[in-house]
């Protein structure tokens, strides 16, 4: 009988710590369209709830792979597979702005986004929903490419 009290009291003890220790997963925040239903989408998402090494250092992100959205019984909208990421700090916060190249031509896009890398990549849903252009609203300009090299 003593033998399996010191064993549950070591599962107890551990089960214990581990509770005590939070663990820490960036998380998406406030989300800010910028642009309009028919445009290139343009956004800029906060990165919350982040560990002190990656507020100080910014955190990896990239777009989920299509498995995700299969997973989630969701279509990736076509505008995203040319989505281009950055990480950006502004006033001592991480956004992650995303710029499509093609316009976004659905009032609701769904957005599941990677963050970190290996073992602690986590990934988070966003969705974004775009209005359309007001009358006399000035236009964003367009992105273009870079001739091929």
């Amino acid at each position: 009988m003593q033998h399996r009290f010191n064993r549950f009291s070591s599962i107890a003890i551990a089960a214990a710590l581990l509770a005590g220790t939070p663990a820490r997963a960036a998380e998406l925040g406030d989300i800010a369209v910028r642009t309009y239903l028919n445009q290139p989408l343009t956004a800029d998402i906060e990165l919350v709830m982040l560990s002190p090494d990656e507020a100080a250092e910014g955190v990896p992100v990239r777009m989920a792979g299509p498995n995700i959205y299969q997973g989630a019984n969701v279509r990736m909208h076509p505008a995203l597979a040319g989505a281009r990421m950055s990480v950006q700090r502004k006033d001592h916060r991480l956004f992650v702005h995303i710029v499509t190249l093609q316009p976004v031509d659905t009032e609701v896009v769904h957005l599941y986004l990677e963050l970190g890398n290996g073992s602690r990549a986590v990934v988070r849903a966003a969705t974004l929903w775009l209005t359309p252009e007001p009358p006399g609203a000035p236009r964003p300009p367009v992105v273009r490419p870079l001739p091929a090299q």
